[in-house]
């Protein structure tokens, strides 16, 4: 089991929350997921697009980074997993935020927050997820961070 992935309960739970319920408007915005576990990125990106979401996906930090170079501004929020190898998700969001100030970042983890705090000191705007979490919990903290509820 990966060191990050929800448990299996979690993650029928999750497929049974894939439709968007607590959410009662259309959603927009252009997001990206990203994570080195490509059953949690596809998940996640499943449910994200049901919700009405357009998504783009990176397997690991480099290709995060191009991706959202090519986006040109286009994506609205960044989701990424704290630990990777490669490069971690605070060390990716500080990266992202030398292309855009004020990015948003909703990072995911089955680690603890205190992870990722000393690592906003760019304006970067971020928020928490611990793992693990439901669907509907994702979609409400997506919604809250596009709104600037978060």
């Amino acid at each position: 089991m990966h060191r990050d992935m929800p448990s299996t309960s979690s993650r029928s739970a999750a497929g049974d929350a894939a439709a968007p319920a607590t959410i009662s408007a259309p959603s927009a915005g252009t997001l990206m997921v990203v994570d080195d576990e490509r059953g949690i990125r596809e998940m996640l990106r499943r449910v994200l697009e049901r919700a009405g979401y357009r998504v783009l996906t990176a397997a690991q930090g480099g290709e995060a980074l191009a991706r959202f170079e090519e986006a040109a501004g286009a994506i609205d929020l960044v989701i990424t997993d704290v630990r990777m190898p490669e490069m971690s998700g605070p060390e990716l969001a500080d990266r992202l935020a030398t292309l855009r100030e004020g990015v948003k970042i909703l990072y995911i983890s089955g680690y603890g927050g205190a992870i990722v705090a000393p690592h906003d000191p760019f304006g970067i705007r971020s928020v928490f997820l611990q793992k693990p979490f439901t669907m509907a919990a994702l979609l409400e903290k997506v919604k809250e961070m596009l709104a600037g509820d978060a």
